[in-house]
């Protein structure tokens, strides 16, 4: 399976850049850790609505599961997000590049191979797929506080 590649050796014309500054290839270290520096001073917690913290909460969740080409969502949707971080907010075309098949688009190209992966998985492995659903039945079926304790 092919590691997802990281955003800044991504090739230009998969993410159509409007703004050169923004294109991550094009920036340095340092300059990356002052615009995620900014984005993070924008963060606001007060008085927040609960669909406002379940909303962070979410995105924190989905970001911290990528793990690259082995979560084609979560990649995604984190690169997304990178983009936005980093002065380059996706275009229709950009988006649509990502996702087109047969493209160089990183989206399909993981998502085809890892579910082969995951029924490939499942097929060797019923014995622990059984037990994961067990184990996750059981935690579902906890109190929320307990979960948590």
């Amino acid at each position: 399976m092919k590691k997802s590649k990281p955003a800044a050796k991504r090739k230009a014309s998969v993410r159509p850049i409007t703004d050169t500054a923004g294109d991550p290839s094009r920036l340095t270290p340092i300059e990356r850790i002052g615009r995620e520096t900014a984005a993070a001073a924008k963060l606001d917690l007060t008085n927040l609505k609960l669909s406002e913290r379940a909303f962070l909460a979410t995105c924190q969740e989905i970001y911290r599961a990528d793990i690259g080409c082995y979560t084609p969502f979560e990649s995604f949707f984190a690169d997304i997000v990178r983009w936005t971080m980093w002065g380059n907010t996706p275009t229709l075309d950009t988006i649509r590049a990502e996702l087109a098949e047969g493209s160089d688009g990183e989206f399909l190209h993981n998502w085809n191979p890892m579910l082969q992966g995951v029924k490939r998985f499942i097929q060797n492995y019923p014995d622990l797929i059984a037990e994961i659903q067990n184990a996750a039945k059981s935690e579902a079926e906890q109190p929320a506080e307990a979960a948590h304790a």
